[in-house]
């Protein structure tokens, strides 16, 4: 797309032929995309593209992948969790805690072998989202098969990249010769028994009293709302994909940049942040959501995390299918047709970034607010570039769209950055990182999501001024 975007005769819109995968229409702009997810989204384009794999499974009767009507209904029903305020308190208690679960395993860790310990941190962040994920959905504290449940998700989500990634697709040629869809799909295999766990956490919770449960957890919500036990199982299905693996990227991301060679300013800056902030008895921060937002207390590591979700967006494609004849920014195009974009090229569009566009600059990210607060001749005033385009206009939001956008953007974009900043903040003070691949660049692949598995090592050490 970089090379489509740079070729004169695109700069909107590309129609593209990908063979036996069809013709794509590739948006190219802020302002393409603008036009497709919010001015034409229900007469056009109210569809989001799927693929059968995630049909065959019923990943598409949830909430990220349901279509039409079915959409409409499944979001509806969420809604409440997102926006409601003891919702949200409840979502940053259960990242506040997780996050200190995990610190106080990898202290034990390095205590037991002399103060430093090796961990793939992108594995050990996946269980903390997990964790995170299984706290604010279903609320399992004391759900008897909390553990059972834990696992089983764990292994699903496994099994679901490595078959969506099989060449060929064995399981779409004879669903016998892919063990991994065999492991999902067949008659007692991850999905039967996530489904009867889950309805059985349902039954519980639905026991549990007659009236309105007025739990902040999403599972409460959606047992208030009034929703079958069906329509509740497949939007916990999709929400588990959707915030656990994408969550744990960019807190992953988000700590090997700090610690790359050229960053040490930011990383001390951001050492210093974290650890200004009192700890409550527990271990956890004394922060409140609006720390984790431009000009709170954690404002610097809120820019980093932005700036993570640039560079490495959780997802790098979204879709959308015309549902009717349409017109793109004068670009016509045909019902039926599949139009994409991609938030990994439009974090890096040369036209709405400074250059280096591939370099980490949180800076990036200085708000209007903070710029007219700042000192006369103070270093942050000195950055307000970093916030405008390479002619000088201001960026336009549509150039950041890690979460998409439009009626089928993300609904858990406040919680997806409260969990990276607050997780990073509590790892940063309490461990030192050395990253086997500090000096390279980070690696990256992407399956249903973005995957940094076996990318992110490290020798992590128990700091000696732990606070």
């Amino acid at each position: 797309m970089l090379a489509l975007a740079r070729d004169p005769k695109y700069s909107d819109v590309a129609n593209v032929r990908l063979g036996p995968f069809g013709d794509y229409v590739f948006l190219l702009s802020p302002g393409s995309v603008r036009n497709v997810t919010v001015d034409q989204a229900e007469a056009a384009f109210p569809r989001r593209f799927s693929v059968d794999l995630f049909e065959t499974l019923g990943l598409n009767r949830g909430i990220v992948y349901a279509q039409g009507s079915l959409h409409k209904e499944q979001k509806k029903r969420c809604v409440p969790s997102f926006e409601n305020v003891n919702s949200m308190r409840s979502f940053l208690s259960a990242i506040q805690e997780e996050s200190v679960i995990t610190s106080q395993a990898w202290r034990s860790r390095c205590d037991a072998v002399g103060g430093s310990t090796r961990l793939d941190v992108y594995d050990e962040a996946r269980r903390l989202t997990l964790a995170v994920v299984l706290r604010v959905t279903f609320g399992v504290g004391d759900f008897a098969k909390a553990e059972e449940l834990s696992f089983v998700i764990g292994e699903y989500l496994t099994k679901i990249v490595a078959t969506a990634n099989e060449l060929p697709p064995l399981w779409r040629i004879n669903p016998a010769l892919s063990s991994n869809y065999s492991a999902v799909a067949g008659e007692n295999g991850l999905l039967a028994r996530l489904r009867s766990l889950v309805l059985a956490i349902i039954a519980e919770r639905r026991a549990a009293g007659a009236e309105k449960t007025g739990a902040a957890d999403l599972l409460g919500v959606l047992i208030d709302s009034d929703a079958s036990d069906d329509a509740i199982l497949y939007t916990l299905f999709d929400l588990i994909i959707a915030g656990s693996d994408t969550t744990a990227s960019t807190v992953t991301a988000l700590l090997f940049l700090l610690h790359r060679p050229g960053a040490e300013e930011y990383l001390a800056e951001a050492l210093q942040e974290a650890s200004s902030i009192p700890r409550n008895a527990d271990g956890t921060l004394q922060v409140s959501l609006d720390d984790c937002a431009p000009g709170g207390s954690l404002a610097f590591l809120t820019r980093c995390a932005r700036e993570t979700l640039r560079l490495y967006p959780p997802v790098p494609f979204i879709g959308r299918d015309s549902v009717a004849e349409a017109e793109v920014l004068g670009y016509g195009v045909p019902e039926g047709s599949t139009l994409c974009w991609s938030p990994w090229f439009l974090g890096r569009d040369h036209r709405q970034w400074l250059e280096p566009v591939d370099s980490f600059r949180p800076e990036r990210w200085i708000t209007a607010g903070e710029l007219a607060a700042a000192e006369e001749g103070s270093q942050l005033a000195q950055v307000s570039a970093w916030g405008r385009t390479p002619s000088g206009e201001p960026r336009d939001t549509f150039a950041w769209l890690p979460f998409g956008a439009g009626p089928r953007g993300c609904l858990g974009t406040r919680l997806g950055i409260t969990e990276t900043v607050v997780a990073a903040a509590v790892l940063l003070r309490d461990f030192d990182f050395e990253f086997d691949r500090k000096g390279d660049p980070l690696r990256v692949k992407y399956d249903l999501t973005l995957n940094l598995e076996g990318a992110c090592r490290a020798n992590v050490t128990r700091r000696a001024d732990e606070l």
